[in-house]
């Protein structure tokens, strides 16, 4: 088992592979993994960050994420509990996310049985008739901000009083997503309600705070960091680093699943 960290937000990358996939193009971890280089055929995510309990970072040797091939770092899960889940495809995500001739499927996803914002529960429904709701696990840009679906994005926006917040350079916005953004009053994150998801297979709710979903931008106003797809209460959203915060995240190749627990910070 080996710990990397990075000086980043980290990078999920390594898809899953499937029966049918042609071997030269699995992922290298994977071919390690079936030649017997690596002893387990899961790797691992963990996120740091500044106001966590660990400000120092030293759970991510002072870098902003650790990756861990060949195993997990048992360490850093909390109560020894990880929940897993049947890792899915969905065909909706060479047409509504990542678009790719010819077309791409093998993500880590999962599907999504409910979205929660504080209270209430958000009605959500599939981008397409043979799919589901759909979480897809990724990386780097694509990754960052809260996955809403349209609908439940303006219903957050009227729970906390945002007001269009223009970027004339985009690299200055908070995630690449084409949606409207909105300031909020810093002062005021803390009463902002938790953002939760749960997966089917589980009950358990995951959580995504104020802390999380606003960002404080160059001037120092705080915008809600979330990113939409699809339209109305269609959900297709990618998981990265604003959700996994706070998460240990978990690939298994070998039972094609993923694995979720809370850190013990």
């Amino acid at each position: 088992m080996t710990s990397t960290s990075f000086p980043f937000a980290g990078v999920y990358g390594l898809s899953p592979v499937f029966k049918s996939d042609n071997a030269s193009t699995s992922s290298p971890f994977y071919q390690a993994w079936k030649q017997g280089i690596w002893r387990s055929p899961q790797i691992s995510f963990h996120y740091c960050y500044n106001e966590s309990p660990d400000p120092s970072k030293k759970t991510c040797s002072g870098a902003n994420a650790t990756q861990t091939l060949g195993g997990i770092n048992r360490s850093l899960i909390k109560d020894h509990k990880i929940w897993w889940y049947p890792n899915k495809v969905f065909p909706d995500v060479n047409t509504r996310d990542f678009v790719y001739k010819p077309a791409l499927y093998n993500y880590w996803g999962l599907e999504v049985s409910s979205i929660k914002i504080g209270n209430k529960t958000i009605p959500i429904k599939p981008t397409a008739r043979d799919s589901a709701p759909a979480a897809i696990f990724d990386h780097a840009s694509y990754g960052r901000g809260t996955p809403l679906s349209p609908n439940a994005y303006d219903y957050l926006v009227g729970r906390v009083g945002g007001r269009v917040l223009s970027f004339e350079n985009k690299d200055d916005a908070p995630n690449n997503g084409n949606q409207t953004f909105y300031a909020v009053d810093c002062r005021q994150r803390d009463t902002f309600p938790t953002i939760s998801y749960r997966f089917k297979g589980s009950k358990k709710e995951w959580p995504v705070t104020p802390l999380h979903y606003v960002e404080e931008v160059e001037g120092g106003k705080c915008v809600l960091n979330v990113r939409t797809l699809a339209k109305g209460d269609e959900f297709i959203g990618n998981f990265g680093e604003t959700f996994s915060k706070d998460k240990y995240i978990v690939f298994d190749y070998e039972e094609l699943k993923v694995g979720i627990a809370d850190v013990a910070w």
